[in-house]
């Protein structure tokens, strides 16, 4: 059996095995299993899976494929979430407190999510009375609605807006503190943020 032969072979059964276990997750999250705390679930697939108060807290989530998926009340604290595509997928009043890693945020609902300490790129995202406290906004972020959102003590030094240099963003209501720290030159009090002191 020539080298080339044995390649192909090789490369077509990793092909089915991938698939065999992106099916399995898949199936899983459509059977009604929700517990995945703990686990180690890189590069699995959940898109369009319905993981409504689903737990994937202190769970591996490298890589994973959230997209489309409905993730309302969702527990991923601890977690790892470096390369997580949440694209199009509905994370309302989720828990993504203390995660570890950078997620891919395009056209996502973050409404009243807990979301302590992550990091946050975004376009086109919901954060309407979500807890954003201490976390980190940075890159060049788009068509988002931080309305009625907590920011204080949340750094967005390293934000942008878009290259054409319009604020595309809502921040009516969003709450911020002497801790916020916002771009150079931006103005809080122009796009209806209100200052309010800490809690502590």
């Amino acid at each position: 059996m020539g080298s080339n032969t044995v390649s192909s072979m090789v490369r077509n059964f990793t092909f089915i095995v991938t698939a065999a276990l992106t099916f399995s997750f898949a199936s899983l999250a459509c059977a009604g299993q929700k517990d995945f705390h703990d686990q180690d679930l890189t590069g699995k697939n959940f898109d369009n899976g319905s993981l409504n108060g689903a737990d994937f807290s202190d769970a591996i989530l490298k890589q994973v494929h959230f997209d489309k998926a409905t993730l309302r009340h969702a527990n991923f604290k601890g977690a790892d979430i470096s390369g997580v595509w949440f694209t199009g997928a509905d994370l309302t009043e989720a828990d993504l407190s203390d995660t570890k890693g950078t997620s891919v945020n395009i056209r996502s609902h973050f409404d009243k999510a807990i979301i302590h300490g992550m990091d946050l790129h975004c376009n086109d995202c919901s954060f309407k009375g979500a807890d954003l406290r201490e976390s980190k906004i940075s890159g060049y972020i788009y068509n988002c609605d931080f309305s009625g959102a907590d920011l204080r003590g949340v750094n967005m030094r390293g934000m942008s807006v878009t290259a054409g240099g319009s604020d595309s963003n809502r921040w009516k209501g969003a709450l911020y503190d002497d801790d916020t720290a916002w771009p150079e030159g931006f103005d809080p009090k122009a796009v209806g943020a209100i200052f309010k002191g800490s809690d502590k």
